[in-house]
């Protein structure tokens, strides 16, 4: 029984490292937005968001660099990950 608990908390691990460290394709996630009004999905959502400072609070807010795109160019895709 002890074994039967160590060996799922290992794969419990080690699904939460790949979570964790999983590659990301910036193809597939920084995509031209074709949207400029707030929309709702059944699993998510669209957000128009205007902020004091745009863009360059936001980033500040987030505390990385972006995954693709920038800032500079209006145009910019994070992916952030927790540690747990």
């Amino acid at each position: 029984m002890l074994r039967a608990l160590g060996i799922l908390a290992g794969l419990v691990a080690l699904a939460g490292l790949y979570v964790r460290l999983a590659p990301s394709d910036p193809q597939r996630w920084h995509v031209p937005l074709t949207f400029n009004e707030n929309r709702d999905f059944k699993n998510g959502v669209q957000r128009v968001v205007q902020a004091p400072g745009g863009l360059a609070t936001l980033a500040a807010l987030i505390g990385t660099d972006p995954f693709a795109g920038s800032v500079a160019n209006g145009h910019a895709t994070w992916i952030v990950r927790t540690p747990v």
